[in-house]
């Protein structure tokens, strides 16, 4: 590179190199969620086992507008069936992080009990009456035993999708299921909005202090060893404290983030956060929730 050259591609480079905003509005993979003490097993796709063995079940995936796959644990043995499923019926084996359906909280194990107030039927019937409707009521009961409603609008464009379009250094455009970004360059100006996952607690904190708690009963905070009870209640705890909820966020900044502004929502609280951060290294606002991946 000839040394009348250097200063541009610096010029050009330095966006990238002073720890600028990610770009990222695609959300890949599933939701995770800690398992109930269940025999019944998912994998991330969605497909049934029994202590790593695959099962054969009736099974239904639709992945275009809503992100969902569901099976029916009817065949099962009523010993194989999950508690809040003892008669069988559709279960929730998996559903995209980019899904509306996962951002109206809906999530994997969740038993479904009606579409839009009629029984869902078969894993057939329940993948025809979503991809008939443009919006959608499910009646749902979760492990541990609580029903909810989870209301949600199909996605208007395919939830596994990523559309780009971009003029080198001048203009970048993305969009998905999960929000847009757009940006005027090099480090100009940039607009973000995303809907992603955030927790309480890790999974991997989660499943650390359940494995403690086989070494150790005193962590269940009742009664001695082999205390079923105390583990199911702080297994429950666990479940709610792991489980996902999201969380909306639009972002702008410019001038190579010399200037740039968060604010987020809880899409389940209705609490609201915010950040101003000044010249790369001073912050004014508050803590931003936390994401499974720093979005």
């Amino acid at each position: 590179m000839t040394r009348a050259l250097r200063p541009v591609a610096a010029l050009l480079a330095l966006p990238w190199l002073v720890g600028c905003h990610g770009t990222d509005v695609y959300l890949e993979g599933t939701l995770e969620v800690l398992a109930p003490e269940e025999t019944l097993r998912f994998d991330p796709d969605g497909h049934p086992n029994i202590g790593g063995r695959p099962l054969r079940l009736p099974r239904a995936d639709e992945a275009v507008r809503w992100g969902v796959v569901v099976v029916d644990a009817s065949p099962l043995p009523p010993g194989w069936r999950p508690e809040h499923a003892p008669d069988g019926g559709l279960l929730v084996a998996a559903v995209d992080r980019a899904s509306p359906l996962a951002a109206a909280g809906l999530l994997p194990y969740d038993r479904v009990l009606a579409v839009d107030g009629a029984a869902p039927g078969g894993v057939d019937e329940f993948l025809e009456r979503l991809r008939d409707r443009d919006r959608v009521e499910l009646q749902v009961t979760r492990a541990g035993g609580a029903t909810l409603r989870i209301r949600a609008e199909a996605s208007p464009v395919p939830v596994a999708s990523l559309r780009r379009f971009s003029l080198p250094y001048l203009f970048q455009r993305m969009s998905s299921a999960a929000g847009s970004y757009t940006s005027l360059g090099p480090g100009l100006f940039h607009l973000r909005t995303l809907r992603y996952p955030a927790r309480k607690t890790s999974l991997d904190e989660a499943y650390e202090l359940l494995a403690g708690l086989q070494r150790d009963p005193a962590l269940a905070e009742a009664g001695g060893p082999g205390d079923e009870d105390a583990r199911s209640t702080l297994r429950a705890r666990l479940r709610e404290e792991t489980r996902p909820h999201y969380v909306r966020r639009f972002e702008w900044g410019g001038l190579l983030d010399l200037v740039r502004w968060q604010s987020e929502v809880d899409l389940e609280t209705g609490e609201e956060r915010w950040r101003l951060t000044l010249l790369w290294f001073l912050s004014l606002g508050d803590d931003l929730f936390p994401a499974e991946e720093t979005p």
